[in-house]
């Protein structure tokens, strides 16, 4: 009974994530000067030495076909606009991602940063709807921030570990996260995540997925527990150029 209180406590909260209108969700510097041939390999696009990287979440998965770099503009401080030299959803292209941009080229000075981004052509989502006027909230600079969950959310999971539910959840971070120095997620990344369900529990993952490097990591549920909302201690994800998370907590939808 308490487990079905609990779930249609969590689906009471769904009509409102559904019916809420296309945003973007954060914007993260995340690569700053980097050199040209690591973002290259992730971007797969061609990048000069010290280029950047700006990476966009949106709320909805976009139709990778529609990016195109004159269609955004990165807004300095000063108010330069800049045209990205690259618009892509590299690396995070599997089927229950896809929300994710990743924006790159000479965007960013030490002296003139980038504080919003704006989508300025027709970027479509996988449903067709027209993104044009969409405008990023203030950008994030990991080196001073490090990264933070901006989405959660429950999907179908085949062949987890024993015990676990037949629904996983998907953490959505601003930037790639992984373990220290770029290593797999491991016994520290697991012990700082915690599956908190709708009377307040704290409950600890199963495992990890998908662990190849992107913004999106997958976490195993323990079966009967419902997922309300995740929470990450600071200091246990680390971005691309080692900075820290801090202390996230995200609604699962």
């Amino acid at each position: 009974m308490k487990i079905l209180i609990c779930i249609l406590a969590v689906l009471a909260m769904m009509p409102k994530a559904m019916a809420a209108q296309p945003e973007i969700l954060s914007a993260y510097l995340g690569a700053f000067n980097a050199p040209g041939a690591i973002l290259g390999n992730v971007s797969k696009c061609s990048q000069k030495l010290a280029d950047d990287g700006l990476v966009l979440v949106l709320s909805v998965q976009i139709d990778q076909s529609t990016l195109s770099t004159d269609r955004f503009r990165v807004v300095s401080k000063n108010g330069v606009e800049t045209i990205p030299t690259c618009a892509t959803i590299e690396p995070a292209v599997e089927d229950n991602e896809l929300h994710t941009i990743l924006l790159a080229g000479p965007i960013a000075t030490l002296r003139d940063k980038p504080v919003q981004v704006k989508i300025v052509g027709p970027v479509r989502d996988i449903n067709g709807n027209d993104l044009t006027g969409l405008v990023s909230p203030k950008v994030d600079i990991g080196l001073k921030t490090g990264p933070s969950l901006v989405h959660a959310f429950l999907f179908n999971k085949a062949n987890g570990p024993s015990g676990s539910s037949p629904r996983a959840v998907q953490m959505v971070w601003q930037g790639g996260v992984s373990g220290r120095t770029g290593s797999e997620y491991g016994r520290k990344q697991l012990q700082a995540t915690h599956i908190i369900d709708c009377y307040g529990n704290s409950h600890r993952p199963l495992g990890f997925d998908d662990d190849d490097g992107d913004n999106y990591v997958e976490i195993f549920i323990p079966d009967s527990v419902v997922a309300n909302r995740i929470k990450v201690n600071p200091r246990s994800y680390f971005d691309p150029y080692l900075q820290r998370n801090p202390l996230t907590v995200m609604q699962v939808t």
